[in-house]
């Protein structure tokens, strides 16, 4: 964490001297969860044993508006109540941590040969459409992930403007949707078997849709840097406004494209097939944060 985000009111708890001593003493005991738990639970309790109607009122809205973030990390809950500075690339960059991780930690075990699944058999007659078939897939599988983006960007609200929780949220699940999708995809071409013409064809699809989806991770790691700057420009006296952008460029290698032409045009001589015109995936998506 940075010591601006570190020193915020979202990461902040008021204790008194003897259990600030003793939390910060068993670091192992008390982590940042059970914290946040304390926090949340004394604040419950101010708002109705002490407050007054404008503050039981405020607690209840705030508790109606965590509802869907129940099961999410207390940070998340923290942020979407306390709304600091940058708020809006804060919540989508722990909401897209927290949501893709388990999905990117598939992605993986998938490549380090960590995990099985069904296998898929196809033979030499089938091989040449069932090609076709996954690289067209794959294309479709892209082509959301440019206007999710687009939609993440106007989530985040005009200059000047508060963001959306709900339309933040709805995005990053999106997100997420999409990217379970192209896990599946993996899945399904990492354990088909094929005849033994095609085992280089069936090589070079792996992990092609996997490789874009890896920009995705991006995405946090720009927002964090973006939230670094912004304290850095904050502690400066303000100058000019700024423009900062983030391109994510989702295509395959031309080197690799070649080759899988090359190895399909060879399995299909290989297996006495002949397959008018080989049309292969190349988008690319240009996308602009």
């Amino acid at each position: 964490m940075t010591e601006s985000a570190r020193a915020e009111i979202t990461n902040g708890i008021w204790l008194c001297r003897n259990c600030h001593r003793q939390v910060d003493s068993d670091e192992h005991r008390y982590t940042s969860d059970v914290l946040f738990a304390w926090r949340e639970l004394h604040e419950q309790f101010v708002q109705s044993e002490l407050g007054n109607s404008a503050d039981r009122i405020l607690g209840e809205q705030q508790r109606a508006a965590l509802e869907r973030f129940a099961s999410y990390p207390p940070l998340i809950r923290r942020i979407v109540i306390d709304k600091p500075a940058g708020w809006e690339w804060r919540l989508t960059a722990e909401l897209m941590r927290y949501l893709n991780a388990p999905l990117f930690r598939k992605l993986s075990d998938l490549r380090e040969g960590l995990h099985a699944a069904p296998q898929e058999h196809i033979n030499e007659e089938e091989a040449p459409e069932w090609v076709q078939q996954r690289l067209a897939e794959m294309s479709r599988l892209m082509k959301p992930l440019d206007g999710l983006i687009r939609r993440l960007n106007q989530s985040w609200g005009e200059p000047g403007e508060p963001g959306s929780v709900e339309d933040i949220h709805h995005v990053c699940r999106l997100f997420r949707a999409s990217l379970e999708q192209i896990v599946l995809f993996e899945e399904r071409v990492y354990f088909t078997n094929g005849p033994k013409s095609y085992e280089k064809v069936l090589s070079l699809l792996r992990d092609i849709a996997g490789s874009q989806a890896d920009k995705l991770a991006e995405i946090p790691m720009f927002l964090d840097e973006l939230l670094l700057l912004i304290e850095s420009e904050q502690a400066k006296d303000h100058g000019p406004p700024q423009t900062i952008t983030k391109t994510i460029t989702l295509e395959v290698s031309k080197a690799r494209l070649d080759n899988l032409v090359h190895e399909f045009k060879r399995a299909q001589d290989l297996g006495c097939l002949t397959i008018l015109g080989v049309e292969l995936l190349l988008w690319p998506i240009v996308s602009v944060l």
